[in-house]
């Protein structure tokens, strides 16, 4: 039985992976590493910006400390929404009234800093609403690990196995998997092969029948 949904942020909650994405290209173009904001959602969203960035260093041979870089990138995504805020992606919050309606416990379960998710939260008025958060900087590994998951699992009292993890991202997919909970993957393409148990283009298609079936 479904007791608890963790929702990832970035592409799920609001839609800042793009923004995201773009900080990091440019920052990853001034040590000549060039990937474009899409390329980067496409190959490392749902990850944490240090792990990701310390792999692409190690491919091009760079040794400098990521440590710098990443402390930077992190305030300015939080910059970024303080100055502008953020954009909810459709159908978060009519969905998050129908859980907490039905009973099912809430948390945030991402990649990104604690500082970030309050932010975000915030600024989408859902800080009463989504209390429970577990941040990627808290935990050993980030996704595809499941560590952050099974924290918010353990802070919301709630078995795995009563969990359901809305993502947006194959790694959180593939983390949602590994800590043995049910997962909606949020995608634009549903033909396409993710490790989810059940896909969708919306949060405006999650009913209360669809959660029964998980």
């Amino acid at each position: 039985m479904i007791k608890a949904f963790i929702f990832d942020m970035d592409g799920v909650i609001a839609d800042s992976q793009k923004v995201h994405s773009q900080i990091e290209s440019d920052m990853l173009a001034r040590y000549g590493i060039h990937l474009s904001a899409e390329e980067i959602t496409d190959q490392f969203s749902g990850m944490r910006v240090a792990d990701f960035f310390q792999d692409l260093f190690d491919q091009h041979g760079i040794t400098e400390d990521v440590g710098p870089i990443v402390i930077e990138k992190r305030q300015a995504i939080v910059d970024f929404v303080k100055e502008h805020g953020a954009e909810p992606m459709p159908g978060i919050f009519t969905l998050v009234d129908m859980l907490i309606d039905n009973n099912i416990a809430l948390a945030l379960g991402t990649a990104s800093s604690l500082e970030l998710a309050g932010e975000i939260l915030k600024s989408l008025g859902l800080q009463d609403k989504i209390v429970i958060i577990a941040s990627g900087h808290e935990v050993a590994k980030g996704k595809p690990e499941p560590d952050i998951f099974l924290l918010a699992a353990e802070r919301l009292g709630m078995a795995p196995a009563d969990c359901v993890v809305v993502e947006d991202a194959r790694a959180g997919m593939q983390a949602a998997k590994a800590a043995k909970m049910k997962c909606i993957g949020l995608v634009s393409d549903k033909t396409a092969d993710y490790p989810a148990d059940v896909l969708v283009e919306s949060l405006e298609e999650v009913d209360m029948k669809m959660i029964a079936s998980l």
